[in-house]
């Protein structure tokens, strides 16, 4: 009886095996390091979201944030607003000069008009009749400010005699959690 002889694999089709295995390794290595990378991105992301999105460092501050313009004895700034962010941001002043926010009523609008600043104790509904909040800002650091519902933020830093910006930071307490539009049958009816 002849024994049936195994035809032998041949080497191309191995190595075509060999090949394919290779580049899955590749394709999931890529994957991988994609998703490391879009990880990073998301924590990134969400650790500015947890700060609000304002932490800037007192010298970030400096370099990238002009100090309020002094007209007349009154720091003076033009507040508009975009995508839930006042502008300026931050809004840079000085300590125990006095400050007028000239409110943008064409870009500030709905809830975001109702403007609040814990830290100075100012609380107002700016109209069009009305759109200055004035106030003076008694101490330095970093402070955020917010509409009445916590929805539109901001902040402020407001720098010493000599130009420092001590590490005082009441952001996190100044600015109200759970602020919405509308939610729970409430809201202001933002944006109009």
């Amino acid at each position: 009886m002849e024994s049936e002889q195994e035809p032998e694999q041949e080497p191309k089709q191995q190595s075509s095996i060999v090949v394919k295995k290779n580049h899955l390794w590749i394709f999931a290595g890529a994957v991988f390091m994609i998703s490391i990378f879009a990880l990073g991105a998301y924590a990134m992301v969400a650790n500015g979201a947890a700060n609000n999105g304002f932490a800037p460092t007192a010298n970030a501050v400096k370099n990238y944030a002009p100090v309020a313009p002094v007209q007349g004895g009154k720091q003076i700034i033009k507040l508009t607003i975009q995508g839930g962010t006042y502008y300026p941001n931050p809004v840079r002043l000085k300590k125990n000069v006095p400050v007028v926010l000239d409110v943008d009523m064409a870009s500030v609008r709905g809830c975001y008009r109702g403007i609040q600043i814990p830290a100075f104790n100012v609380k107002k509904i700016v109209s069009e009749n009305d759109n200055k909040i004035e106030f003076t800002p008694d101490k330095a650091g970093t402070f955020g400010f917010s509409c009445l519902m916590g929805m539109g933020k901001g902040q402020i830093v407001v720098e010493d005699e000599a130009g420092n910006v001590p590490v005082l930071n009441t952001v996190a307490q100044d600015i109200p959690k759970g602020g919405s539009c509308g939610a729970g049958g409430g809201g202001c009816g933002c944006g109009g």
